[in-house]
């Protein structure tokens, strides 16, 4: 802030003010002062960025999205702002826009664990199964510590009927994290699938008592 107050015209200083701002979770003074950094640059790419980040976090959707769209306009090749749009576009039950939007990341950043993650996740939700599969084992080549990852994996198994494979699946996400009431959930539902009484009632059991 001291910095800023000498130098009024650095539009870094007041960026910094507004991350400082962003951290300690103050999101009206952190867009205040990344509209300060506009007024100095109106095309900064940082501040447009931050501030569609912030207006995403606070679902006013319609000013996210705007500040992204001006810094895809700068540069069409910034992740995050193709990111934003398709989180938005996920929330407001947009899928195959929101799917556009993460290929695009995906596209840009072949090795993003975060494009692949999202692209299963939206494949899952549409009923495309097979390539959420596809997405979710992509996911794993990239972090195979990845809860989320098995249990998207384990999801459009159970989904397909494959339900051996789908608890074997989840039993490698259980592995990395016996407490995820998802996963309890999944496993006592794909034991059933599988006429498995005996585990789908353990794990129904321990979400019942662990939620």
């Amino acid at each position: 802030l001291l910095l800023l107050q000498s130098n009024p015209k650095n539009e870094k200083y007041a960026i910094a003010c507004g991350n400082c701002y962003d951290m300690l979770g103050d999101k009206e003074n952190a867009a205040a002062y990344y509209q300060d950094a506009l007024k100095i640059n109106r095309n900064s790419e940082a501040a447009l960025l931050n501030l569609s980040t912030i207006y995403y976090e606070i679902k006013d959707f319609e000013r996210s999205r705007d500040y992204a769209d001006r810094v895809l306009s700068l540069n069409d090749k910034n992740v995050a702002a193709w990111q934003n749009l398709a989180n938005m576009a996920f929330c407001n039950a947009e899928y195959e826009q929101a799917l556009t939007y993460y290929q695009k990341m995906y596209e840009l950043n072949t090795n993003s664990y975060i494009a692949m993650i999202n692209i299963a996740n939206t494949y899952y939700y549409i009923g495309k199964y097979v390539l959420a599969l596809e997405f979710a084992r992509k996911s794993l080549e990239r972090l195979p510590s990845s809860v989320t990852a098995h249990i998207l994996a384990g999801n459009s198994l159970n989904a397909m009927g494959k339900y051996e494979k789908a608890i074997d699946m989840y039993l490698r996400a259980y592995e990395l994290d016996n407490a995820n009431l998802e996963l309890l959930n999944s496993l006592s539902d794909a034991y059933r699938s599988n006429n498995d009484w005996e585990n789908c009632m353990l794990f129904a059991w321990r979400y019942i008592t662990e939620a």
